[in-house]
This record gives structure tokens, sequence and C-alpha cells, in this order.
């Protein structure tokens, strides 16, 4: 209950969009739990994490996995087509290398909201782009950039929704 709290509160997201995501995720949470590889959270085809198949913990972030997401953003942004492309390679690379790449139906779900959460909610607009720079910084530094602010509007579900009806649409 606290982690929803505080997410909505330094992210505003609205009570229905956080309701959702802990639907999605186990009722106990520990950040262990990030290292099991397809438990309720951990999934295949992350923008952030290799897959657990390929020998690294998925409870950390992959640094190369982040700089090849950043080099989308020469421009300073990245955008919601940028991240089609992004999600598209990876599961592409999933698909070629990993002969365990789970991409059902709830694990593509998770990975495109977590996707739209990046565009949304890093961005601090909750439009689909978020700067470089604020992605480096929570991904890479784990913190939030000095110069972000959240969104001044709630974050809902069906902004979310939205966001990954796109990519599902144009994803290859």
């Amino acid at each position: 209950m606290l982690v929803k709290a505080v997410i909505q509160d330094k992210f505003n997201i609205a009570p229905d969009l956080a309701n959702f995501a802990g639907s999605l995720s186990p009722r106990v949470f520990d950040l262990n739990d990030l290292s099991k590889h397809h438990d309720r959270v951990e999934h295949d085809a992350s923008m952030a994490r290799s897959d657990a198949y390929f020998g690294e913990d998925p409870g950390f972030v992959t640094p190369a996995l982040i700089d090849n997401v950043l080099s989308y953003g020469a421009d300073g942004v990245i955008d919601i087509n940028d991240v089609v492309q992004i999600q598209s390679a990876r599961i592409a690379y999933g698909r070629m290398y990993n002969p365990m790449f789970d991409f059902s139906s709830l694990r593509a779900l998770i990975a495109r909201i977590e996707a739209g959460f990046v565009l949304r909610a890093f961005g601090g607009l909750n439009v689909n782009y978020c700067r470089t720079s604020f992605a480096a910084s929570f991904f890479l530094n784990e913190q939030f950039p000095a110069d972000w602010v959240k969104s001044p509007t709630a974050i809902t579900l069906a902004d979310a929704l939205s966001t990954v009806s796109y990519l599902r649409r144009w994803e290859r």
C-alpha cells in the first residue's frame, strides 16, 4: 500500500491506474521480486533490463540497454515512435536469441505499461515523450532529475491504455 501511495504522489498517478498496476503485482512485494524470472512483475523484452535467460539479474538495470534507449533521443527526447522501434528490436532480439522468450499477452501488457510509464511519468508531462536527460537520471542514477517536475495532470488508466494501444498497433 505504501508503494502505491508513493508512486501516486511522486508521479501524479491517478487512483484507477495505481489500482490497475497494483492488480498486476503480487500483494506483498519485495525488491528482490524483480530478480525472479517471470513472476508477476518481471518480463522479457524490457527496455531497461536484459532477459533473465541471458544470465544477468533482471532486478538491475542493464546499462547497455539504457544507452541504446538514450541513443534514440539524439534530439533530446525519446518519443512514442522511438519506443515502438526500441520495443520492436527487443522483441525481435528475444525471439531470435532467447529460446525461452515469453511475450504472451500479460507479459506484453506489462512491457508496454513500463514503456508508457517511462514516457508519461518520467517525462513529467503526461504525454508520449520524455527528455533523454530525465530517462538517464531515473534509470542510470536512480534519482529524480533536479529540473524534473511531476505531471500537472494525473496519469489515468485511460492515458496508459492509449499509449499501450499505440505501441501494440505499431510494434513489429
